[in-house]
């Protein structure tokens, strides 16, 4: 009967022992994963932007490729409001 009250002792300071682990280091492990969070987000903005720079250089090199006289023949209607006919409104 001893036998079966120290085993249920030591049991219940083990579980308290736990108890107070997870309790100290329960905040610290989530905040290690909002930490992973914010730079999984940093990782894809970097991304982004990498892309939209390639997109840049990639549409600069199309405008580059273009003949001077490309240039200058090109049609002004992008200027113009959507059905421009040259009139205002």
């Amino acid at each position: 009967m001893i036998g079966a009250l120290r085993i249920l002792g030591a049991a219940a300071v083990a579980g308290a022992g736990f108890y107070g682990a997870s309790l100290w280091y329960g905040p610290k492990i989530d905040a290690q994963a909002t930490q992973i969070d914010a730079l999984t987000l940093q990782v894809a903005g970097c991304n982004a932007r990498l892309t939209n720079i390639n997109e840049d250089k990639e549409s600069d090199d199309a405008i580059d490729s273009l003949s001077d006289d490309d240039l200058r023949n090109s049609f002004d209607g992008w200027l113009l409001p959507i059905g421009g006919d040259g009139s205002v409104y």
